[in-house]
């Protein structure tokens, strides 16, 4: 049986055509929701936020389920960071759509989390936001994080982002 991130992994390695085109693509995607909220359930898991990093495709991918606290954001940083297979210059893709409540989140904490930096400035990410409350906070993280960083866009969607980041994936000869 596939974990998760091995199953979001053969998810990722779908063309660009086949993501947009395919029924398979969506289904899979469902399932992927299906088996971490799941697990979650099941398994007592606490930890609602699961990264993997894809070294062939220098892009580590982030998925939030369930509640969003600060506690958890910051030990997923921190727990990324200290990941061997991490690397600063890979681009990220923080996906929001699996959030079901925001903890212990305020203007005063977006700016402190805003100024953390484990990506190098060079790095591009995306932070899907569908619903507003998400939205308007990574709006806001996007606003505090322009300071030191340009190459951050804040989408609607996973088709949005994986376009924006493929524009440097694809051109990119390391990968």
């Amino acid at each position: 049986m596939l974990t998760g991130l091995e199953f979001s992994s053969q998810i990722l390695r779908i063309s660009k055509v086949e993501r947009r085109d395919s029924w398979k693509f969506c289904k899979s995607m469902k399932l992927l929701v299906v088996f971490i909220t799941t697990l979650l359930a099941v398994g007592g898991v606490s930890m609602t936020i699961f990264s993997e990093v894809l070294k062939s495709k220098r892009i580590v991918i982030t998925r939030v389920q369930g509640p969003l606290s600060v506690e958890d954001l910051e030990a997923k940083q921190l727990e990324l960071k200290n990941n061997p297979d991490f690397d600063p210059s890979f681009n990220h893709l923080f996906d929001m759509s699996g959030v079901t409540r925001m903890e212990d989140v305020s203007a005063a904490v977006v700016k402190r989390i805003a100024q953390i930096r484990i990506f190098s400035p060079e790095s591009r990410r995306a932070v899907v936001a569908p619903d507003d409350l998400t939205y308007g906070y990574s709006r806001m993280y996007e606003v505090f994080s322009k300071a030191n960083d340009s190459n951050l866009a804040v989408v609607r969607n996973e088709e949005q982002a994986m376009d924006w980041l493929e524009e440097v994936i694809e051109n990119n000869p390391a990968g």
